[in-house]
C-alpha cells in the first residue's frame, strides 16, 4: 500500500518584533534676539509604537498561515479520498465516489456457471458440467481404451455410478473456471469476456483499452463496491476501490469495473482497499484488524429434552448478518434431535446463523498445508478429530470446499476455544454441558510451504450439547 502524508508547511517568522530605534528630535532653531532660556524645543518626528508593530507582525503571520493550509485544504477536498494512519498502518478513508469514466455491475452466479471442468489440452470447450450429462461425447470415453502408443489425453473414465458425478475423474489435468479477474485488456478480450461471463458490454470503442476487476463472493447472497480513484502512474493503473458482502447462503454473488483508457503505456493493474469512516472508527477501537470476517458460523443445539434455551452473542455490536434475526438475543424451543423453533416467529429451524467482523486477526503460525484437490479427506479427518457429527461435518465441507478446491494449497488452521471466545463470547442459558466451536481460518497458497503442526484436541460430546461452526479466508 502507498505510504502517503501530506502536511502544512511550517512558516518561520522573519518578522520578529523589533524595538524601534529612538531618535532624539532636533531642536528648533533659534533666532539670537530670543531668550532661548525660556524655550522648549518640541519634536518634529515620532517613533511607530511597538504594539502597532507587534500587531501587525502576528496579523501577517496569521494570513500566510492561513493561505498556506487554505491550499492545503483545497488540495485534499479534491481528493475523493484520504489518509489515516494507526498504530504504524495506512488506512485509505473514502470520500466519495470516482467521478470519471467506469461502469460497475452486480451479477448472481449459478454453480454450473462457476464450476466447469476443463481438460489441460482443451481448455477451450468444456468436457463435462456439475449435475449435468456429457453435452459432447470425448473421443474416447475411456482413458483404457486409447490405442497403445498414443497419448493418453482429452479422456474421461467414468466411475461405476455414472448417475454420482462427485465420483467422476478425469485422466487428464483440469481447472475450475472462474470470472475474477484483474487486468489489463484490449476490446476484444473485454467483449470476450462479457460475453462469457454474462455481464453487460457498455463500451463499444475497439480503440480503447480496459482496465477490468472482478471479485466474486462465494456463499453470500448480496455485495456492493463503490469506486474512488483512478490514478496513473509509469505504467500502472490504480483502482480504489471499497466493497462489502452480506449474508452466507448458497448464492455466488460478484461484481465487475470497468474502466476504459488511451495510455498505451499501462500494462498493470493494481488494487487498493477502502475504508468507510465508520469502519476506520471501530479499527481505532479495537473492533476491527485487517477487515477479517467471520463466515457462516451456524449454532447446533443439541438438549437431552426440550427445552426453552437463550443465545447471547458477546459481541453483538459486530454482527453483520443474521438469521433469524438478532434481537438482544435467540430464544427457541430446543428438542434433542436439534429441531429448534423460533419463539419470535414460530419458524422452525436447524440451526442459528450469523455472520460477524472479527476483533483479533488469526495468526498462522501453525496449521496444516493441504493441496487445494485434498481439501475433503483432510476436512473429513480434522472435522471428526473436533467433534462434528457426519451431518455437521458435511454442511462444513459443502460451504467450504468450493473456496479450498480453487487453491493450488491452503494454509489451514483452526482457532483455539480462548481465541474464539475471545471474537465472539457465546452465552447460552441453561448453561450447557459440552460446548464444542470450530473457526477454521485458512489462506491461499501458490505453493507448499514449511509450518509447523497444529494439535488438535479431540472433543467428546456429554449431556446438553452446542455445537458451532465458521471460519475466516485470510488475505
Amino acid at each position: 500500500m502507498i505510504n502517503e502524508a501530506s502536511s502544512a508547511p511550517k512558516v518561520k517568522n522573519t518578522d520578529a518584533p523589533t524595538k524601534p530605534i529612538k531618535k532624539t528630535p532636533p531642536a528648533e532653531e533659534i533666532r539670537p534676539s530670543q531668550n532661548t532660556a525660556n524655550t522648549e524645543a518640541e519634536p518634529t518626528n515620532k517613533g511607530i509604537s511597538p504594539a502597532i508593530i507587534v500587531l501587525i507582525v502576528i496579523l501577517s503571520a496569521a494570513l500566510l498561515a492561513g493561505l498556506v493550509f487554505g491550499i492545503a485544504a483545497l488540495f485534499k477536498s479534491n481528493r475523493p479520498y484520504h489518509i489515516e494512519r494507526f498504530r504504524e498502518q495506512t488506512y485509505y478513508i473514502i470520500d466519495r465516489d470516482y467521478d470519471g469514466e467506469y461502469d460497475l455491475q452486480y451479477k448472481l452466479f449459478d454453480d454450473d456457471d462457476l464450476y466447469t471442468y476443463y481438460f489441460s489440452s482443451d481448455k477451450e470447450q468444456p468436457l463435462i458440467e456439475r449435475d449435468e450429462e456429457l453435452e459432447e461425447e470425448p473421443q474416447y470415453n475411456n482413458c483404457d481404451a486409447y490405442p497403445e502408443g498414443e497419448e493418453r489425453d482429452n479422456c474421461i473414465t467414468l466411475s461405476p455410478d455414472d448417475d454420482d458425478d462427485d465420483d467422476d475423474y478425469y485422466d487428464d489435468d483440469y481447472y475450475y473456471d472462474y470470472p475474477d479477474v484483474s487486468e489489463i485488456v484490449d476490446y476484444d478480450t473485454y467483449e470476450e469476456y462479457c460475453a462469457r461471463w454474462g455481464y453487460n458490454q457498455k463500451y463499444t470503442d475497439p480503440t480503447k483499452r480496459y482496465a477490468l476487476f472482478s471479485y466474486i463472493s462465494y456463499g453470500s447472497p448480496t455485495i456492493q463496491a463503490r469506486l474512488s480513484h483512478v490514478s496513473f502512474d509509469d505504467d500502472t493503473i490504480t483502482l480504489y476501490v471499497w466493497d462489502n458482502t452480506n449474508g452466507v447462503t448458497a448464492d455466488n454473488v460478484g461484481y465487475l469495473i470497468v474502466v476504459p483508457f488511451d495510455n498505451r503505456e499501462i500494462i498493470d493493474l493494481a488494487t487498493v482497499g477502502l475504508f468507510t469512516q465508520e469502519e476506520f472508527n471501530q479499527v481505532k477501537q479495537g473492533r476491527i484488524i485487517d477487515y477479517p470476517v467471520a463466515e457462516k458460523p451456524i449454532v447446533y443445539l443439541y438438549p437431552q429434552e426440550e427445552i426453552e434455551v437463550s443465545v447471547e452473542l458477546g459481541q453483538s455490536d459486530l454482527l453483520t448478518v443474521s438469521y433469524p434475526k438478532y434481537n438482544n438475543g435467540w430464544n427457541v424451543i430446543a428438542k434433542p434431535n436439534g429441531t429448534l423453533i423460533d419463539l419470535n416467529t414460530n419458524r422452525e429451524l436447524y440451526s442459528l446463523y450469523y455472520e460477524s467482523k472479527t476483533i483479533e486477526k488469526p495468526e498462522l503460525t501453525e496449521g496444516f498445508v493441504v493441496k487445494g484437490e485434498d481439501s475433503a479427506k483432510f476436512l473429513e479427518e480434522k472435522l471428526e478429530t473436533l467433534g462434528l457429527t457426519e451431518r455437521e461435518a458435511e454442511e462444513f465441507i459443502v460451504y467450504w470446499l468450493p473456496k479450498l478446491e480453487a487453491n493450488n494449497y491452503n494454509l489451514i488452521r483452526f482457532e483455539t476455544a480462548e481465541e474464539i471466545t475471545k471474537n465472539m463470547p457465546l452465552n447460552i442459558s441453561p448453561a450447557p454441558d459440552t460446548v464444542i466451536r470450530v473457526i477454521m481460518d485458512f489462506k491461499a497458497l501458490d505453493e507448499e510451504i514449511e509450518i509447523k503442526e497444529q494439535v488438535l484436541k479431540a472433543s467428546i460430546r456429554t449431556g446438553f450439547t452446542v455445537v458451532e461452526w465458521g471460519g475466516s479466508e485470510l488475505k
